[in-house]
């Protein structure tokens, strides 16, 4: 009988006691990503002699007479080319769309002024506008921060 008791008692300390550690792995830190205006320094870097052509080729358009406005117009859509060749880092995209958007708009303004499609060419004009100062909003968010 005693015999019996110890072995139910043996089998009760067993089943009810300790069993083996559970190791709990270690959380492994998440890597911070670089700031916005980091990731798209070189973008930015592209971006900025590409936009000084196309304001240098939009001034140039806008004065140039509704019959001879084919050549500006071609001027411009190479450069929208450039811009859509950039690849922005995904922090930057909506940046890359806004530009394309305000580039396309612009040069289908001047098509509608060439063609005397006055209705077309103030719409276009109002999206263009629309889309620069978006640009604008989101360009200045991927510059290096001011001291």
């Amino acid at each position: 009988m005693k015999y019996m008791l110890f072995a139910l008692i043996a089998v009760l300390l067993v089943g009810c006691g300790a069993s083996a550690p559970t190791v709990t792995p270690t959380p492994q830190p998440t890597p911070t990503p670089a700031p916005c205006y980091v990731q798209a320094e070189e973008y930015v870097s592209k971006l900025k002699p590409i936009m000084t052509a196309w304001d240098d080729a939009n001034k140039l358009a806008n004065s140039t007479g509704r019959g001879s406005l084919s050549g500006p117009v071609a001027s411009l859509q190479e450069i929208k080319q450039d811009v859509y060749a950039l690849t922005p880092p995904e922090c930057a995209q909506v940046v890359q769309d806004e530009m394309l958007a305000y580039m396309s708009d612009t040069i289908d303004e001047y098509i509608a002024f060439m063609g005397q499609k006055d209705a077309t060419q103030k719409s276009l004009s109002q999206s263009a506008s629309k889309h620069l100062d978006a640009w604008a909003n989101e360009y200045i968010k991927i510059l290096p921060p001011t001291p």
